[in-house]
């Protein structure tokens, strides 16, 4: 398996331009922004792990370690799937303040 950023790759993703193999894509519909098209792997990783490796449905509490990008879109997920409690878990506090404002139930700030 290769990856774009890690060796044995030579051309990294942070370039103006990268091409792909047309199978690897998938077109946008034209209602599709990129920056919306942009947000789909990360809104599938959350998707998948919440819903199909976490198994989260209706009452059920979950704990997130990290508020960053992807731990805010699986709160959102687990929030969307009808969780009671979504707890996020993270070593700044401003990272969990805006979580609590965008999905989080309750944060949990641990000590140093």
């Amino acid at each position: 398996m290769n990856f774009a950023a890690t060796p044995p790759s030579t051309l990294g993703t942070l370039a103006k331009y990268y091409a792909l193999p047309g199978h690897l894509l998938h077109l946008l519909p034209k209602n599709v922004d990129f920056e919306d098209g942009a947000m789909m792997e990360p809104l599938s990783v959350a998707v998948h792990s919440v819903k199909t490796l976490g198994q989260c449905s209706t009452n059920q509490t979950v704990l997130v370690f990290g508020a960053g990008p992807i731990g805010l879109l699986c709160m959102a997920v687990a929030r969307a799937l009808g969780a009671r409690r979504v707890v996020a878990v993270d070593i700044m506090e401003e990272k969990l303040n805006f979580a609590r404002s965008y999905a989080a139930t309750d944060v949990f700030l641990p000590v140093s």
